[in-house]
C-alpha cells in the first residue's frame, strides 16, 4: 500500500473520526459515522485475510521463495499492519475521548507513517530486483543472496520506524491544537513534506524511472536475440525465453505499482492543498474519500497476484483446498518438490518441465493446464505433473 501517504492517510480517515467529537465545528452526521465504520469493518477483513494469505504462501512453500517474493512479502507485512490498525480507528469512533491523549493521538499517525513508508521502500526494492534481474543478470545472481536479502528489508524498515518515532521525540503541533486530533494539525508541515510528500515523489519518480528503462532495453534485447530470419541457435531462443519470462514476471509488479500511485496521488495532492491553503470543510470531505482509496490499496495486491502469478494462484488454491483446473495434486507437486533458497538457479529448467524463473513459478497472464499421467519406478503408482504451455 502505500507509503508514508498512507500516514497521512490515516489521518483523513481519522479526519473523519476526529470530527466525530461534539466540540468539533466539523462534525459529520450520525449517518456518516456509520458508513466509516462499515468501510473501515470491510476493509479490516479483506485486507488482513488477504495479506495473510501472501504471507503464509511465501513462508510455507520453498518454491515461492525468490528474492522478488521476499520483498513481496515486506510488502504485505506492511499492508496487513494498515489492516491491523484499523481496528483501533473503528474504536475512536465509539470513544472519540482517548483521542485527547496525546500519545494515542500521535500512535494513530505513527503506525501509518512507518507501515506507509516501508510499502513504498518494497516497492523500490522489487524495481531494483526486476531491473537487476533482466538488464543484469549476472550481476543479479551475484547480488541475490540471503544476506543481501535480509539486509535490504531490514533497511526498508529501520527506516521508516525512525521516521514513525520522530513525532514523539516533541516534533509535533499537539500543543497549538489540542483536543483536535487530525493529520494535519498534529503532524507539522515541514515533517508531512519531508517524510511523506518527497519520499513518495523521489522514490515513485526512481521506480518508474527503472521500469520505463528496464522495458525499453528489453525490447532491444529481445530484438537483438532473435534475428529475423527465423533460425534461431537453441542458446539465443533459450535466452530469449528467459528474457520473456523476466519481463513476464516484471509486468505483474508494475501493475501492483501503477495501482499504488492510482491509489496515493489523490490524496498527496489534497495533502498538499491543506498544508498551503486555508481549512475547507469540502476538501476535508474529499480528503477522507483520498484516505479511504489509499488504504484500500492495502487489499488489491493478493488479487493481483491470483489473476497474474501462476505461483502464487496455485498456493491460494492449495492453502484454501480448492481445485485449480480440476486438480490439486498438480500443485502439490509444483509446490512442495522442491527446495531452493533465496539465490535463483541461474541454468534454465529443462525442455517439457514445469517452467520455474529465478527460483520461482513463472508469471503466466494466460495459462493452459494440461495434466499427464507419469509412471514412477518400476511399480504402477502415478502422479500428477502439471505442464504450462
Amino acid at each position: 500500500m502505500g507509503v508514508s501517504t498512507v500516514t497521512v492517510a490515516a489521518d483523513s480517515a481519522n479526519v473523519s473520526v476526529a470530527s466525530l467529537t461534539s466540540n468539533d465545528p466539523d462534525t459529520p452526521a450520525p449517518n456518516w459515522t456509520i458508513v466509516y465504520v462499515t468501510i473501515e469493518a470491510l476493509l479490516f477483513v479483506v485486507i488482513c485475510s488477504g495479506n495473510a494469505l501472501v504471507i503464509t504462501a511465501v513462508s510455507r512453500y520453498p518454491r515461492l521463495r525468490c528474492v522478488t517474493n521476499y520483498f513481496l512479502l515486506s510488502l504485505a507485512v506492511a499492508d496487513m499492519l494498515v489492516g491491523l490498525a484499523l481496528p483501533i480507528h473503528i474504536v475512536f469512533y465509539a470513544m472519540p475521548w482517548l483521542l485527547d491523549n496525546v500519545y494515542l493521538c500521535l500512535g494513530r499517525y505513527a503506525s501509518l507513517v512507518t507501515t506507509c513508508n516501508a510499502s513504498l521502500l518494497s516497492l523500490l526494492l522489487v524495481a531494483a530486483d526486476r531491473y537487476l534481474a533482466v538488464l543484469h543478470p549476472l550481476r543479479y545472481h551475484m547480488l541475490a543472496r540471503p544476506v543481501v536479502t535480509r539486509g535490504l528489508i531490514a533497511a526498508s524498515w529501520t527506516f521508516p520506524v525512525i521516521i514513525g518515532l520522530l513525532p514523539f521525540t516533541g516534533w509535533n503541533d499537539w500543543e497549538r491544537h489540542r483536543h483536535r486530533c487530525r493529520f494535519e494539525l498534529v503532524l507539522p508541515s515541514g515533517y508531512v513534506f519531508l517524510f511523506i510528500v518527497l519520499p513518495f515523489f523521489v522514490e515513485t519518480s526512481i521506480i518508474m524511472a527503472l521500469y520505463v528503462h528496464l522495458f525499453w532495453a528489453a525490447n532491444v534485447q529481445m530484438a537483438r536475440v532473435v534475428p529475423d530470419s527465423g533460425a534461431v541457435h537453441h542458446g539465443a531462443r533459450s535466452a530469449h525465453q528467459t528474457l520473456r519470462h523476466e519481463i513476464r514476471r516484471t509486468k505483474v509488479v508494475v501493475t501492483v505499482l501503477s495501482l499504488f500511485l492510482l491509489c496515493w496521488i489523490p490524496f498527496i495532492v489534497i495533502t498538499i492543498l491543506e498544508y498551503s491553503m486555508p481549512p475547507d470543510a469540502t476538501r476535508e470531505r474529499v480528503s477522507t474519500i483520498a484516505v479511504f482509496l489509499g488504504v484500500m490499496n492495502s487489499a488489491v495486491n493478493p488479487f493481483i497476484y491470483n489473476f497474474r502469478n501462476t505461483g502464487f494462484r496455485l498456493a491460494f488454491h492449495k492453502l484454501l483446498s480448492l481445485k485449480y483446473h480440476g486438480t490439486t495434486v498438480a500443485s502439490s507437486l509444483m509446490l512442495e518438490s522442491y527446495n531452493v533458497s533465496i539465490a535463483p538457479p541461474v541454468a534454465p529448467p529443462a525442455s517439457g518441465s514445469v517452467m520455474f524463473d529465478n527460483g520461482c513459478l513463472v508469471d503466466e497472464t494466460t495459462v493452459s493446464h494440461h495434466a499427464t499421467e507419469v509412471s514412477v519406478g518400476d511399480d504402477s503408482r502415478h502422479s500428477r505433473q502439471a505442464v504450462f504451455t
